[in-house]
């Protein structure tokens, strides 16, 4: 049976709190799902955490699912808020917003000539 070396199973895994510190370093926003509130979820910029994932978020939003439209439909701007760890589920970046469909126009084409 093959093992894997000390050394090479440090590199392979990531520790929980080493994924959060590199989206407080990068300043990458980030959204939270919560536990108990399918339809909730947080977004924010990561602003400072502690050794039980409690997490301080700066620019924070409360964003609304709506089940029917699949899309969060309502943004409830929150500020700077704290989230205790053991409600948080998961972590992750933000995606970035979906546009709009573009509605496109084109002038018609002409009919083909005999040459």
């Amino acid at each position: 049976m093959a093992t894997i070396s000390n050394r090479k199973l440090q590199k392979i895994i990531t520790l929980p709190i080493n994924q959060v510190f590199r989206y407080f370093t990068a300043k990458e926003p980030v959204e939270i799902w919560l536990l108990d509130k399918n339809n909730t979820r947080i977004a924010g910029t990561l602003r400072g955490f502690d050794e039980y994932m409690n997490l301080v978020l700066e620019g924070a939003e409360e964003l609304h699912f709506n089940k029917e439209t699949q899309e969060f439909d309502k943004t409830v701007p929150l500020g700077e808020v704290m989230l205790k760890g053991e409600n948080i589920v998961l972590i992750g970046p933000r995606a970035p917003p979906t546009p709009p469909p573009a509605t496109v126009s084109a002038a018609p084409v002409p009919p083909p000539q005999n040459l």
